[in-house]
């Protein structure tokens, strides 16, 4: 366990915390903290939230076209 396999578990593969905390058998509040102290942080966070913006996007998108179809028929 080295602060530096965490922290490109979780900037290069993009892991969750919780996945980190796993693999590395420690506590997800170390990983946390681990990673708040690195400067690309609020990049990173910043990358996440978009990418969870655009999932949630799609799939309203495709509920919406799912139940148009259903109310159609």
């Amino acid at each position: 366990m080295s602060k530096e396999n965490i922290l490109i578990l979780f900037f290069v593969n993009h892991l969750k915390v919780k996945e980190i905390a796993e693999i590395e058998h420690i506590s997800s509040a170390y990983v946390t903290k681990t990673v708040k102290h690195d400067p690309r942080y609020t990049k990173e966070k910043e990358y996440r939230k978009n990418i969870s913006k655009e999932k949630r996007k799609n799939r309203t998108e495709y509920i919406y076209k799912k139940q148009t179809r259903k109310a159609k028929t």
